[in-house]
C-alpha cells in the first residue's frame, strides 16, 4: 500500500516537473518571437523613416539576420534597400539575390 501511495504522489510531482518545464519552453518562445518582431519593426523604422543612418541599420540589420536568425519579409526589403542606396551586400547577408 505503501509503495502504491508514493507512486501515486510521485507522477504528480514528475507531471507537475513536467507541466512546468514546458511552460518555462513556451514562455522562451514567445520572448524570442517578440525580440524578432521588435527588431523587424527597428529595422523598418530605420530602413524607411532615416535611411541614411547607414551603421545603425547596418548593426540592427546584421543582428537582425545573424543573431535572431530571422529572415522573414524583411530579407526582400533589406536587399533592395541595399540596392537603391548603392552599398555594397555585407557578407553577413545571404538572402535576397535578385
Amino acid at each position: 500500500m505503501t509503495q502504491i501511495i508514493i507512486a501515486i504522489i510521485g507522477s504528480g510531482a514528475l507531471a507537475s516537473a513536467m507541466s512546468m518545464i514546458v511552460g518555462a519552453i513556451q514562455k522562451r518562445s514567445k520572448l524570442r518571437k517578440l525580440e524578432k518582431d521588435t527588431v523587424r519593426l527597428q529595422l523598418l523604422f530605420l530602413m524607411y523613416v532615416i535611411p541614411d543612418e547607414t551603421q545603425e541599420l547596418m548593426t540592427v540589420a546584421q543582428y537582425y539576420f545573424t543573431v535572431l536568425k530571422a529572415n522573414w519579409y524583411m530579407t526582400t526589403l533589406f536587399a533592395r534597400y541595399l540596392k537603391t542606396h548603392d552599398l555594397d551586400r555585407p557578407d553577413w547577408f545571404k538572402g535576397g539575390e535578385e
